[in-house]
């Protein structure tokens, strides 16, 4: 009788720890999402403009869904622009 309690006990035992360690590892897998929204986030490069600042000119990147960035501008062109910061954002689905 006594070796059927302990075998019943034992497995109840690595029931449970399998229980334990999948709640683990699925907690460890949300936090892992959670600390890396960032990532999901889109990064792009925008102008920053100021009338009395502004050296340059606002450009669109040659890779699509970049941005723009702060050039120098050609003569006869409009300075619309001092710097070019990056920004990031959530994607839009």
């Amino acid at each position: 009788m006594r070796q059927k309690v302990l075998k019943i006990g034992a497995f109840v035992i690595v029931i449970a720890l399998s229980i334990w360690n999948m709640e683990l590892n699925e907690t460890k897998i949300l936090f892992t999402f959670l600390l890396s929204f960032d990532s999901l986030a889109k990064t792009e490069t925008a102008c920053l403009g100021e009338c009395s600042h502004n050296t340059g000119i606002c450009k669109k990147n040659a890779e699509e869904g970049t941005g723009s960035s702060c050039v120098v501008p050609i003569e006869g062109e409009t300075k619309n622009c001092y710097k070019t910061v990056h920004t990031s954002f959530p994607e839009s689905d």
